[in-house]
């Protein structure tokens, strides 16, 4: 799910999104400010990981190209506790 707002939460849609899941990953290009709206929006239904970073650039903004898909996969497959091959 992709929220295209964030206020109101979305909640009712994450928690029917998320019915049934094992787990939950959380990707934000920050330090994780959504984490605890999504872990408040599923009630305890599925453990929540956060699977993001900040992503800094030269000008000190954040405003870097987006995480590179290595690292998103890299991340994925550890909280879902499934061994990372390199290559």
């Amino acid at each position: 799910m992709r929220p295209i707002t964030l206020l109101p939460f979305p909640s009712a849609i994450l928690a029917r999104a998320a019915d049934g899941a094992r787990t939950v990953a959380v990707y934000e290009n920050s330090q994780g400010q959504m984490v605890d709206d999504v872990r408040l929006a599923l009630e305890g239904a599925a453990p929540v990981q956060f699977i993001g970073r900040l992503s800094l650039d030269s000008s000190g903004f954040g405003i870097a190209p987006d995480l590179d898909s290595d690292y998103v996969r890299d991340r994925l497959l550890e909280v879902l506790n499934v061994e990372v091959l390199d290559g």
